[in-house]
């Protein structure tokens, strides 16, 4: 049996409230002690129970992605949950974050999407739009036959200021949807992308020679970033010089 890591937060209205909570304990129980032990009451993946007078159980990979939306709030996240129209009506520079997914199956295996880091740094440099996350709030949530995610996507990436690729591609995060998407762009409006992989990206060759053709075409150059900061803050940039006004 699977066991996963617990946070115990010390605040009853930890999912209500648009604040960072610090980590007071970390637990590793499986399923079948969390369910034996504690009274829970379980909404999207969320435990909330009470532990003596310590606190609240939360799911340790579900406090993380909830943190997402609580880093900032002049920031705007746009995730499956929201609808295609609230994306298109966004009035003020908008970045796509475009690369593999963690999908609700791999969680476990692979931990917390990449997408957690960038957000991060998106705020620490201060970006004020939307980030359009292709995931689900609960990352255990399966995307199987959920055939109206692609144009979900097409729509963000087609509203999109910017499209920031960033491929930490491995043998499992292998991203096939990511290369179908890069190459779309990259031939439909490349000017809106920025581009980068760590050096140590599994079979990656192929998009950064393909990605310095189309810019060599086009008597120009792009850098392919190695660090997810610095691509983030390019990113920013190409957002802000972007913009559309809705």
């Amino acid at each position: 049996m699977n066991t996963n890591k617990w946070v115990v937060t010390n605040d009853y209205d930890f999912w209500e409230k648009d604040e960072v909570y610090d980590i007071t304990e970390v637990y590793e129980f499986n399923h079948k002690q969390v369910v034996d032990v504690f009274y829970n009451n379980i909404y999207m993946g969320k435990f909330l129970n009470k532990i003596l007078n310590q606190g609240f159980l939360v799911p340790l990979s579900i406090f993380r992605n909830n943190q997402i939306n609580s880093i900032l709030t002049d920031m705007t996240i746009f995730r499956y949950e929201n609808t295609k129209e609230e994306i298109t009506n966004f009035n003020g520079p908008v970045i796509f974050l475009a690369g593999p997914t963690v999908r609700g199956n791999q969680y476990d295996r692979l931990g917390p999407s990449w997408r957690v880091k960038a957000v991060e740094l998106l705020a620490q440099h201060n970006f004020t739009g939307a980030v359009v996350l292709p995931e689900f709030t609960n990352p255990y949530e399966s995307d199987k036959y959920r055939v109206e995610l692609p144009i979900w996507e097409h729509n963000g990436l087609t509203r999109a200021d910017c499209i920031l690729f960033w491929i930490p591609r491995t043998r499992e995060l292998i991203g096939l949807n990511t290369n179908s998407e890069m190459g779309y762009w990259t031939a439909k409006q490349p000017f809106k992308l920025t581009y980068g992989r760590p050096d140590d990206a599994f079979r990656i060759a192929y998009n950064d020679i393909m990605w310095k053709q189309v810019f060599d075409e086009l008597e120009t150059e792009r850098p392919i970033f190695n660090d997810l900061e610095s691509l983030v803050k390019e990113s920013i940039l190409m957002a802000n010089l972007n913009e559309k006004s809705v």
